[in-house]
């Protein structure tokens, strides 16, 4: 996983770059909803903080003059007539409303149509409380002139009664008809009732009078501006904006769905990349500093360790030797089979019997499906015969051949492997050991080692060539190159030296340690993360790589 993170950072930026375009994108498409029905929310506030002002300055101005007289009254309100005519002036030029909201926002007159709106609307709440207030002033007036013509009206009832009283007790004796105070009594009596009826209407009158003033007292003591009727000319826009929000609810949807698909996916991105980040700094910096202490793995330290070729070449005191190359000749006698990848074959002898052996050990079937070593053609001769090896496919590999005599054992990577030479009676010996508590085995995910056992001659194959080098008092080399080394050895991990390189992958976090005076370890030139073998090939990574190393394939 960590090779794939880091030997793609094109793939990384470009995928960095393409979110930073779906965000931007998203951005820009999610605000074109927007820009139908924003700038009405925008005349919403504005026509808000100008309905508030003006509301408070009316308020203010009704304060000022309720204790106003008759004729200051009357002024103001034929000034607010004026006023209201000018506003009214100046929505016919504007138009209806329906005419400003579609021309908005092309149009700039929706603001300065519901202003006036407003405007009008708060002189007319203004002058109905004015009109109360003189209302009140000209009825308490009247309400007087009313008391006074029922306090006359009630004295000329009084006085009449106060005649009759007096015409009666005036009379010694009582007075009939055809007496001539009996006549004067009549009319006194006649115009008594008159005078009660006119008392009774202006009684009434002034009752009628005294219960208006005494409602319209009620405005003089609170002015409450009306804020319903100020609302109804501010909700088209509100229904406006409703509409159009509604209009564009799925495309508003779809675009809620991907940012936040879009937020999920970087997060997600962001916390791998992290992640891993924070698990290379564990492994560089306490994982392999801690396996580096522990003691090293020998397999098997009973064995020699020699191969024969190489063996040679080391006692004439050299220390390493280039055993591949690009063909290489290999003999066969009557008593050897070889087993060999068929693509690999180059050329071998028209008298020898071949055949298809499905795996190359029935004891390991699944390490011989995985590494690829299925399906080999066997080759066996009557005569001593040779055939040629070469990589008819890959042109960056070379083949070497590795000679185990007898007690000799080496630890290879199977996919390494391209076909082994023995002795029909004495096939191919391979054995497994596991290393299940071993913190150099859980570093390196390498918990079983496949150990191949001579006599047999081993050919394998590397990128760039396969060289073998001598153990000696110690040697390191890169973890990826390593192709396999003698069970005799002594197996350790030691971290790279250098931080940064291995944050980058340009190098592996562990190199592989030998040490022994009587081993080999044998790596590839050049390590090939691409080259493909067996069902799942070599260029997974990953997981897969994991589990693979993790069974010794």
């Amino acid at each position: 996983m960590f090779k794939f993170i880091n030997s793609n950072v094109r793939w990384i930026a470009v995928t960095i770059v393409m979110f930073m375009a779906v965000y931007l994108a998203n951005g820009f498409l999610n605000a074109l909803p927007k820009n139908k029905w924003m700038p009405l929310e925008q005349a919403i506030q504005e026509l808000d903080t100008y309905r508030s002002n003006n509301e408070q300055k009316t308020s203010t101005r009704v304060e000022k003059i309720k204790k106003a007289s008759q004729n200051e009254l009357t002024s103001r309100i034929d000034s607010i007539d004026q006023e209201i005519g000018k506003i009214e002036k100046k929505l016919e030029e504007l138009g209806s409303g329906i005419e400003v909201l579609a021309k908005f926002p092309v149009g700039s007159g929706l603001l300065e149509q519901k202003k006036l709106e407003i405007e009008k609307q708060l002189l007319i709440q203004e002058k109905s409380y004015l009109q109360e207030l003189l209302d009140l002033i000209i009825g308490s007036k009247k309400r007087e002139e009313l008391r006074n013509n029922y306090v006359e009206a009630d004295a000329k009832a009084k006085q009449n009664h106060s005649k009759q009283v007096q015409l009666v007790e005036a009379s010694t004796i009582p007075i009939v008809w055809p007496m001539p105070a009996h006549y004067d009594l009549k009319n006194l009596i006649e115009k008594y009732n008159i005078l009660l009826t006119a008392r009774q209407v202006a009684l009434d009158e002034l009752n009628q009078q005294t219960k208006y003033v005494n409602a319209k007292k009620t405005a003089k003591h609170s002015f409450q501006i009306s804020k319903s009727k100020i609302d109804s000319f501010i909700k088209p826009i509100h229904d406006e904006i409703n509409r159009l929000k509604k209009q564009d609810e799925p495309w508003r949807k779809f675009l809620d769905d991907l940012n936040k698909s879009f937020m999920f996916a970087v997060k997600w991105v962001l916390g791998l990349i992290f992640s891993l980040i924070a698990i290379k700094f564990i492994f560089y910096f306490i994982l392999a500093p801690l396996a580096s202490r522990r003691p090293p793995i020998c397999l098997l330290p009973e064995t020699s360790g020699a191969i024969d070729e190489v063996a040679e070449n080391a006692e004439g005191g050299l220390t390493q030797t280039k055993i591949s190359e690009v063909s290489k000749e290999l003999n066969i006698n009557a008593d050897q089979e070889l087993l060999i990848h068929s693509e690999y074959l180059q050329s071998s002898t028209i008298g020898g019997k071949m055949d298809t052996k499905l795996l190359l050990s029935n004891v390991f079937p699944m390490t011989s499906l995985v590494s690829g070593m299925v399906a080999l053609t066997r080759i066996r001769t009557d005569n001593n015969d040779s055939v040629v090896i070469s990589g008819t496919k890959d042109p960056l590999s070379e083949v070497g051949i590795l000679s185990l005599p007898e007690g000799s054992a080496v630890v290879l990577q199977p996919r390494s492997l391209v076909g082994v030479l023995y002795s029909k009676n004495r096939p191919i010996h391979i054995t497994r050991h596991w290393r299940i508590f071993s913190l150099h085995a859980w570093l390196t995910l390498q918990l079983r080692y496949l150990v191949f056992h001579g006599p047999a001659k081993i050919i394998i194959k590397g990128c760039r060539g396969v060289r073998v080098e001598k153990a000696g008092t110690g040697r390191r080399i890169s973890q990826a190159a390593t192709i396999g080394f003698s069970a005799n050895l002594q197996y350790s991990t030691t971290r790279c030296e250098t931080f940064f390189p291995y944050f980058t992958a340009k190098q592996e976090l562990l190199n592989d340690g030998f040490s022994g005076e009587s081993g080999f370890y044998i790596y590839e030139e050049m390590p090939n993360f691409g080259g493909a073998a067996g069902v799942t090939g070599r260029g997974l990574q990953g997981l897969t790589d994991a589990v693979l190393k993790i069974f010794g394939m």
